[in-house]
C-alpha cells in the first residue's frame, strides 16, 4: 500500500516533492505517539520537527518565495 501511495506521490508532485514525503515520517509517527499512545514529549521533539520542516521548505526552495512576496 505504501509503494502505490508513493507511485502516485511521485507521479502527481514529482521525485524531489516525493522525497519530502519520507522526512515527515518521524515527525507523523512522534505526533501520533504522543496523540494515541500518550507518549511523552521531550523538549527535542519538537525543535527537530521544525528543523525537518525548515530543511523541507529550503531544499525545495520555497523560502525564497516566501521572503520575496
Amino acid at each position: 500500500m505504501a509503494f502505490v501511495w508513493n507511485t502516485n506521490v511521485v507521479s502527481a508532485w514529482g521525485a524531489t516533492n516525493a522525497s519530502s514525503v519520507t522526512y515527515l515520517t518521524p515527525v507523523v509517527g512522534v505526533v501520533f505517539g504522543v496523540i494515541f499512545l500518550g507518549e511523552h514529549m521531550t523538549w527535542s521533539e519538537p525543535i527537530g520537527a521544525v528543523l525537518v520542516v525548515l530543511g523541507i521548505v529550503v531544499s525545495q526552495r520555497r523560502l525564497k518565495r516566501l521572503t520575496s512576496r
